[in-house]
């Protein structure tokens, strides 16, 4: 899926209601295509309302998974990795690293490519420290990335 595909998605959730979000979402990872669930569940947590789908159906729906040595205080899943950003470019991707190191935020970078291409990436955070990560980038001026928050 490229970067056009996913922002007509994500426009298009913007105008369903939280209740058929919901249901979109316990169908699970299966349901969709290759990388077309994490947009769903980037617009539920922009919404507030992820946490209406319990753990353990999002568990089983595939979230990717990583340990992470950052500490988590909050009640959230520390095992679930939530996307901020997709980045198209090596610039934004030095940037928005730079800050996360800094930070010690763990993170994931997926490929969205289907070519040999390393780019564009989904860059996820731990579900706990999303707020974090969103406040240290507010200030991040993207050169054709795009953020998901």
């Amino acid at each position: 899926m490229d970067s056009k595909e996913k922002q007509e998605l994500k426009e298009k959730y913007k105008g369903i209601p939280d209740n058929v979000l919901v249901d979109m979402l316990r169908e699970g990872k299966e349901a969709y295509r290759e990388s077309a669930y994490e947009i769903p569940c980037g617009e539920a947590l922009r919404r507030g309302i992820e946490n209406k789908v319990s753990s353990q159906e999002k568990a089983k729906d595939g979230d990717r998974i990583e340990d992470s040595p950052s500490g988590n205080s909050k009640e959230a899943r520390p095992d679930v990795f939530v996307e901020i950003i997709i980045i198209n470019n090596d610039k934004d991707m030095e940037s928005v690293l730079a800050i996360l190191d800094k930070a010690d935020l763990a993170y994931n970078v997926e490929g969205l490519s289907l070519k040999e291409s390393s780019l564009p990436v989904a860059l996820a955070v731990q579900e706990a420290k999303v707020e974090e990560a969103v406040r240290l980038l507010k200030g991040f001026k993207p050169l054709g990335s795009m953020v998901l928050w």
